[in-house]
């Protein structure tokens, strides 16, 4: 869906001779915002390529639970 997306207003700029440059800022800034608002609202996101590090003890889990203290694994995440 983000590549979709993203294909979709990169077409705004197809026309520049810095195209790939400007999709890959644009991609960036896009990640940046969905992270944000991902944090903003404490949401849980799965992982299944193993990229998550929890933010406490440095494992690799499958769920990861965004506060706004951080990112946490289940046995690391802060009780409310």
């Amino acid at each position: 869906m983000k590549q979709e997306f993203i294909k979709k207003w990169s077409r705004w700029w197809a026309p520049q001779k810095d195209k790939e440059e400007l999709t890959n800022t644009f991609e960036r800034e896009l990640d940046a915002l969905i992270d944000y608002e991902i944090r903003s609202k404490n949401l849980v996101k799965i992982d299944f390529a193993n990229q998550f590090v929890c933010d406490r003890c440095g494992c690799h889990p499958t769920v990861l639970y965004y506060t706004k203290r951080g990112r946490f694994c289940i046995d690391c995440k802060p009780v409310k």
